[in-house]
Formats: C-alpha cells, structure tokens, sequence
C-alpha cells in the first residue's frame, strides 16, 4: 500500500458464520470484550465482536502483527490509532458499521473517516436537520424531492459530515452546523466551507458511495489521493 491509496473494506456482519465470529472473539482485548458485554442483545454483541474482529485481522495483514497483539492507543482527541510494533508502519484507519454493515477505511500516513448509514424513513430528519445542519444544507434538503427524496439526501449529508469529523477527531463535540457540505444528486462531493478553517475548506476531501443496497456511506481525508479501492471480508476459505 502507498501514500496515495486508501482501501476500503466491506465487512458484511450477518453473513458472517457463527464459528468465525467466535474466533473473532478470541482476538479481542479486554476492553473490547467489556464492551461486548455491555450489549444487551446477542444479534448487537455479535456484530460488534465481527467488525472488531476483522478490524484486527485486516490490520494484521497490513501491519505484519497476529491480530491478537495489535494494540491501540488515543489521540487527545480520542481518534484511535494504532500503538506498538503495529505503528511502525504509519497505518491509519477508520471503523464505521450500520445494522449488518461495516466499512473499515485504511491508508498509510493519511487521515481519514468513514460512515455508512442504512437509508430509512426517519420521522424527525427536517426538525434533526434543523437542529444539526448548516442553512445552505437545509435549503438543499427542503428541494431534494419528495419523501424518499429527502430521506437519501439528509443522509448522504449526515454521513459526509460525520466522516469529516470522524477524520479530523472531534466526532459530535464539534457543532455540525460549523461547516457544509454539498447533498444533492449531481452536485460534486465536497466541502463547501469551514468556519473552523477560516471559510477555507483546508484540503480535505470527499467520497460518497452506495456499499450496498439501501446504504449510504461516505469517507473524508486530508490531502491528494486517488479513489478508493474496495475489498471485502470475510475472504473466501
């Protein structure tokens, strides 16, 4: 992998095989598998042990390090990186994941975000719109179309802005409402502006995809680099 290629991986969680998701498991750490116990359903627990899990093996293969043995660490921020023999390598990734879907975005040397949502009717998108969305991205929402319209817009919004901020680090601290991005069909994808920049919208980019059906996932990054390439998981035994 070099400096002008970020991956992206497709990880579908349901389709997984119970005995994989039980040696994605025996990979986690102790944090991990607290966290797993805190989930109340079984069907939740195990999407979080699968996407956790291959999480690890696939940076294991990037790194060189067994899955079991790869470490993390925070940022101030509380962006995870990795930590150890594992980022020696300057491997940057980003963890997203939706219902049965989950995306992992890798680069070296790059910062980058990811988010996918499952596109579904949402009773408060206009007043969540209102609430959350710079003024150009709600007058955009408002003459995307009609309900079903709206619905694929608020979300490609949603999770272009998420992935700009899962990029930079400060997730939901940062008001969303602090910079825009573009939405509607045919519009290119992209930052319109950021008040945390000075107006400017730094050198970050934008991709949006539809991973698969229904779903609508975005990643941000910072600087020059050609489209992502797309991979999936499990690999075929």
């Amino acid at each position: 992998m070099t400096s002008a290629e970020i991956h992206l991986w497709r990880i579908a969680l349901d389709a997984i095989p119970g005995e994989r998701v039980a040696h994605c498991a025996e990979l986690l750490d102790e944090g991990e598998r607290a966290r797993a116990a805190g989930y109340r359903f079984a069907g939740h627990r195990d999407r979080f042990v699968a996407s956790h899990g291959a999480m690890r093996q696939i940076l294991g293969a990037y790194t060189g390090v067994a899955p079991e043995r790869i470490a993390y660490r925070e940022h101030a921020n509380r962006k995870p990186a990795l930590a150890g023999p594992a980022a020696e390598g300057d491997i940057r990734f980003s963890l997203t994941h939706s219902e049965d879907l989950a995306l992992l975005a890798v680069a070296r040397g790059l910062e980058i975000g990811v988010d996918v949502e499952r596109v579904r009717p949402m009773r408060d998108a206009l007043s969540l719109a209102r609430r959350f969305f710079a003024p150009e991205e709600m007058r955009d929402l408002l003459v995307a179309g009609d309900a079903a319209a709206q619905e694929a817009a608020f979300f490609r919004c949603w999770t272009r802005k998420e992935a700009v901020l899962k990029a930079t680090g400060e997730g939901l601290h940062f008001p969303l409402s602090a910079f825009a991005v573009t939405l509607l069909p045919g519009e290119p994808v992209a930052v319109r502006w950021d008040l945390r920049t000075g107006d400017a919208p730094r050198a970050w980019a934008l991709q949006s995809f539809e991973p698969a059906p229904d779903y609508v996932a975005a990643l941000a990054y910072l600087g020059d680099t050609q489209p992502a390439r797309w991979f999936d998981w499990p690999p075929v035994s």
